[in-house]
């Protein structure tokens, strides 16, 4: 019964983190009450997500079950027995295998394994452990720290991936009612700078000069 209430406390939150919409646009409330229901569900994901075990727990489990390098962890659901498990998705590369490893969220339990015959998604991955770098728990814990401590941090998404030809960590969480993404250098786990927001103050730089530009234009 455990095991149901949380699912189905979890699969509600985790829409919400992810942003599914199940109204119409005409019947959603106004954009500041949507924002505070929204905030309310992430906290109590955060609330829920505490009560269970810990990515890097979960990591170290599917690890023990195949061993090989974790590439990728997801928290998701998963319906057996007529139940509702919250569950910890990991993905490990085994040479040129990867591996899927879906661990029970609440006890740490391996629940099944499975090769993927994702061949091009294995070569990716292996592709981007060519060179030394951070565990997925280790970034793990730095994302964590990151985002607000080691406290409040609901990790829900970790996957290594590649940004302008390095290896990289894509995180997803949430953290105080709100949702977070960033993203950590696979070489030191250092947060990579968003190149979208760093085009946006270059913009605004720009339209400053501009500005000031024409404000002299004007003197004269």
């Amino acid at each position: 019964m455990r095991a149901i209430t949380i699912g189905l406390i979890v699969a509600a939150a985790t829409a919400a983190a992810v942003g599914v919409v199940h109204a119409a646009d005409e019947a959603r409330p106004a954009p500041a009450a949507r924002a505070k229901e929204s905030s309310r569900v992430l906290r109590v994901f955060e609330v829920m997500t505490s009560r269970l075990v810990a990515p890097e727990q979960a990591i170290a489990a599917a690890l023990a079950a195949r061993p090989g390098t974790a590439v990728e962890i997801d928290l998701g659901t998963l319906r057996r027995d007529e139940k509702s498990l919250v569950v910890w998705e990991i993905a490990i590369v085994d040479g040129a295998k990867l591996h899927d490893v879906v661990v029970n969220a609440e006890d740490g339990v391996v629940v099944s394994q499975a090769e993927d015959d994702d061949a091009a998604e294995a070569k990716k991955y292996a592709a981007l452990l060519a060179t030394p770098g951070l565990s997925l728990a280790d970034i793990v814990s730095k994302a964590r720290a990151a985002i607000g401590g080691t406290a409040g941090v609901a990790i829900v998404h970790v996957e290594l991936d590649d940004e302008d030809g390095k290896p990289v960590f894509e995180v997803g969480a949430v953290a105080k009612g709100a949702r977070s993404e960033l993203d950590l250098s696979r070489a030191d786990g250092q947060v990579v700078p968003d190149d979208e927001e760093d085009g946006d103050d270059e913009d605004e730089d720009d339209e400053d000069e501009d500005d000031e530009d024409g404000d002299e234009g004007e003197d004269d």
